[in-house]
């Protein structure tokens, strides 16, 4: 007998009016997410798809730059998920925009442009001599780049009050020191870019915020490990 009631009990405790209403809510910020991140970047989408990236690398990196606070919001939105009562996702994604925008946009030139550099280095020793020694460590630094980045970018929502110099330098150190925990996060990036790639509309319209949510999971979880290692050692 009191085998047959603690299923019903179980089935009684996991659907709960809370259990929905977080199922709802995840919902519903993930697809305004997706909205806003995409309205956020625009430019950047556009260009993308109506123009060859070949030729229109230039104006393709300016609209990078330009999307990052959309990027940075997001990670914002994620940061609320599940905490309990909040604003609603357009108001938290709005907020994170307008408080975290001058680093943002700063971040995004920064990162773009030592990728941009690094990637045409590689273009150029494609094929030499020098290049066959030379672009697995240009490739491995533009990883690094990309991953410094996005840790960046997990973090500027979080802590709004510090300096970037001092979270770049924190995010590089997590980028090279926790590699195994940031390489996740960008293979769920690259993933990420390849669906928008063969699927515009499923990407930005469904795939976006989950995948994007993966990431900013994978990095957060290595920023937190790096800041409790360096806690430890003092």
């Amino acid at each position: 007998m009191a085998q047959s009631v603690a299923p019903a009990r179980a089935h009684r405790t996991i659907f709960t009016q809370e259990g929905f209403e977080l199922v709802a809510d995840t919902v519903w910020a993930a697809l305004a997410t997706n909205l806003l991140l995409t309205v956020g970047s625009l430019p950047f989408v556009v260009l993308l798809l109506t123009t060859d990236p070949r030729s229109s690398w230039p104006a393709l990196v300016v609209a990078a730059v330009l999307a990052a606070p959309a990027l940075t919001a997001s990670f914002g939105v994620f940061g609320t998920i599940g905490t309990g009562p909040r604003h609603g996702p357009v108001r938290t994604f709005l907020s994170a925009y307008r408080r975290t925008l001058g680093r943002s946009l700063a971040l995004g030139a920064l990162v773009a442009g030592t990728v941009t550099v690094l990637v045409v280095d590689i273009v150029v020793l494609l094929g030499t001599t020098v290049g066959a020694v030379t672009i697995p460590l240009l490739a491995v630094l533009t990883l690094v780049a990309v991953a410094t980045g996005l840790v960046a970018a997990v973090a500027l929502p979080d802590h709004t009050d510090v300096r970037l110099r001092t979270i770049l330098k924190v995010s590089l150190w997590t980028a090279v020191r926790r590699l195994f925990l940031t390489a996740p996060s960008l293979v769920v990036v690259m993933m990420l870019a390849a669906a928008f790639t063969l699927h515009p509309a499923l990407a930005l319209g469904a795939l976006a915020a989950p995948l994007l949510y993966a990431a900013w999971g994978g990095a957060r979880y290595a920023l937190h490990s790096s800041l409790t290692a360096a806690a430890t050692r003092r």
